[in-house]
């Protein structure tokens, strides 16, 4: 029998004869076998990355180690939302243990956290939670960040500067941005979280955003359409008679 009790920690002295194809005993011989004890699993480096918008998705990475070796078994993952990046009112966010969230309207303005507690495989499987840098939710064109996919896309920026440069320096403009900001954001959850939403959504919003983008040109399309379609039926006639 192995007196060694690896799951135990402490200093065994395992004693053993070796005897030769001729059944003749040497002496005996010790070993001093020490079982230190059993480290539990360790995560660093623990971070949020993602755009920090109404809809889009943010992911908690970090690092696992084990001082024993013990491969990583299913680590245990929460959100938190507080008022501000130290954590004031600090609450975890009902449902969200995966790894990765997305954000909803109600975190607009508040600042998340990401937590992980490692968890080894064996040996002793929980480690201490690690809770990351808090990451602030901004106000943005919730809606086309939803549809197009990321804050930073060309379609997204557009809008913002027109936001920046026309909307806000008007009054009619200051209180549809403040409607917009407290109306659009369960909309734009919605659309983050079905495709079809996302490209019903694109399809009205590029032909806005090339408006605002292209205006002379967009206007000079515009006026041509008119034009067609009011003579049409004098276009259509005059391509007839040749």
């Amino acid at each position: 029998n192995n007196p060694v009790d690896i799951n135990q920690a402490g200093t065994y002295i395992v004693r053993y004869n070796v005897c030769d194809s001729d059944g003749n005993k040497s002496q005996e011989i010790s070993r001093v076998v020490i079982v230190t004890e059993n480290q539990p699993p360790q995560a660093s480096e623990v971070r949020i990355e993602g755009d920090a918008q109404v809809g889009q998705v943010l992911s908690g990475t970090y690092v696992y180690y084990d001082p024993d070796g013990d491969s990583e078994g299913q680590s245990l993952f929460k959100w938190y939302r507080a008022d501000d990046a130290e954590g004031a009112n600090k609450v975890e966010i009902p449902g969200a243990n995966e790894v990765s969230y997305i954000v909803l309207a109600e975190d607009t303005g508040k600042y998340i956290f990401f937590e992980v507690r490692p968890v080894a495989g064996s040996g002793i499987s929980e480690g201490t939670p690690v809770l990351s840098s808090a990451v602030q939710v901004q106000e943005g064109c919730f809606i086309a960040t939803a549809a197009y996919g990321s804050y930073l896309d060309p379609h997204v920026m557009a809008l913002r500067q027109f936001r920046d440069h026309v909307l806000l320096s008007r009054v009619w403009g200051r209180k549809f941005v403040s409607w917009y900001y407290q109306n659009s954001p369960p909309v734009a959850t919605y659309i983050a979280r079905h495709t079809e939403a996302k490209i019903f959504s694109r399809l009205i919003l590029t032909p806005l955003i090339m408006f605002i983008a292209y205006p002379r040109v967009s206007g000079l399309i515009f006026i041509l359409g008119i034009f067609l379609f009011k003579y049409r039926k004098k276009l259509r006639s005059s391509f007839n008679t040749i």
